[in-house]
């Protein structure tokens, strides 16, 4: 009976429970909401500045030039890049007192680099054996005629200068007689220094490959005592002097682009969405040409520059991927940070502190504030909304007061 009026009682205060009406809050006045420049604001004690070192720079509005980043591609202008062919079929042999040459050896002009013994077929032996016994026989006629102009020439050079008793000149032989005996005993050395010549092609045994130009061996396709047919690559010989950088440029972006101002490299290649390295080496590169069609399939076109190399000399490859920047629209007033001043959060967005001016001794105030990364200049970034002319932009140690910020260290006492 007890037990029975005590699951009646929990009932209905269950039931009681269920029915009452929530407790309202005490009446009062709505707290305002917050505006993001207010939740972004991070102190520093004298002594908290001074360790973190803490360095600021008044922002300045510069007149700038916006520029599209794009990737380029190392590559030699056109005409020094040069493919070496095998003249003749037959066996590659080592060049005459040189080693077999090697991609990335440098080589002067008229170097020879590879040689190949030719292999003839029963036919073109048949051919080449009776070219030679005719440059042969050309050549034995050639030192017979010598000979006797030789005579001849010696006979009327006597004969012109001949005296007589009393020493006067009798001049057996006139001039013309003398120039026509000189003009044959010349013919005849030149006929005969041309069969020599001839025959210097038979005698060789190997035929010399030379380098055209002065370079670095790119590629060698063949090795020694390999046979290769008649016109079989042997070597690739490039000259990078000067350095040419091509950069594809999307078609949509071509009416935009300056083409006749120079540009800028970057050697290393880095996020676009990013700054890239202060340290990074940067150069300069004058427009030489572009290419007259657009990739159908990319739906780019290249455009050629030429490194300025009157500061420094860098050591670039074919083929090495740079970062080009590329000048586009006009000149503008803008606010221009140094790469030091942006952090990144969690999100990838990108922000800068200013300093707050006007705060009691021994205490530093400073404001987060989101910014969009425009375009990269030669003094920095271009960032916006525009900054005001004289805000204290912290330069250095950024990054400790976002960590700061996210990670505050216990709340000082009172």
């Amino acid at each position: 009976m007890r037990h029975s009026a005590a699951i009646v009682g929990l009932t209905l205060l269950v039931f009681i429970g269920c029915n009452r009406e929530p407790t309202k809050p005490p009446a009062g006045v709505a707290e305002k909401p917050k505006v993001e420049s207010a939740l972004a604001i991070t102190d520093l004690l004298q002594d908290e500045y001074d360790k973190l070192r803490i360095k600021t720079k008044a922002a300045t509005l510069e007149e700038v030039h916006e520029r599209l980043t794009l990737t380029g591609w190392i590559m030699a202008r056109p005409g020094n890049e040069v493919t070496l062919t095998a003249p003749a079929a037959g066996y590659v042999r080592l060049p005459k007192d040189k080693p077999f040459p090697i991609p990335g050896q440098t080589i002067g002009p008229n170097t020879e680099i590879l040689a190949i013994e030719p292999v003839l077929s029963p036919i073109e032996k048949i051919q080449a054996d009776a070219l030679e016994r005719s440059i042969r026989a050309d050549k034995t006629k050639a030192e017979t005629t010598l000979e006797l102009a030789k005579k001849d020439h010696d006979r009327v050079e006597k004969m012109f200068a001949q005296k007589d008793d009393k020493g006067e000149v009798l001049k057996l032989k006139n001039d013309q007689e003398r120039e026509a005996a000189l003009k044959a005993y010349k013919h005849a050395q030149e006929e005969l220094a041309a069969a020599e010549a001839k025959l210097k092609l038979f005698a060789l045994a190997n035929r010399p490959i030379m380098a055209p130009q002065r370079g670095t061996v790119l590629q060698v396709h063949v090795g020694v005592g390999q046979y290769v047919q008649a016109g079989a690559p042997l070597a690739v010989v490039i000259d990078l002097e000067p350095i040419w950088i091509r950069v594809p440029v999307p078609e949509s972006d071509l009416p935009a682009i300056d083409r006749l101002a120079h540009i800028e490299i970057v050697a290393t290649k880095t996020d676009n969405d990013r700054p890239d390295d202060e340290k990074s080496p940067h150069f300069a590169a004058v427009p030489t040409g572009h290419a007259a069609q657009v990739d159908p399939i990319k739906h780019t076109a290249e455009l050629w520059y030429q490194l300025d190399k009157t500061k420094i000399t860098p050591s670039f490859v074919k083929d090495q991927m740079v970062t080009a920047r590329l000048k586009v629209g006009r000149k503008e007033q803008a606010s221009v940070v140094p790469y030091s001043a942006i952090v990144f959060d969690s999100h990838g967005s990108a922000w800068i502190y200013v300093e707050q001016p006007n705060v009691k001794e021994g205490k530093h105030l400073f404001e987060r504030r989101r910014v969009e990364l425009v375009a990269s200049v030669d003094t920095g970034i271009v960032v916006r909304p525009m900054l005001t002319k004289g805000d204290l932009v912290v330069v250095h140690g950024a990054a400790a007061l976002l960590s700061r910020e996210f990670h505050k260290p216990p709340v000082r006492p009172k």
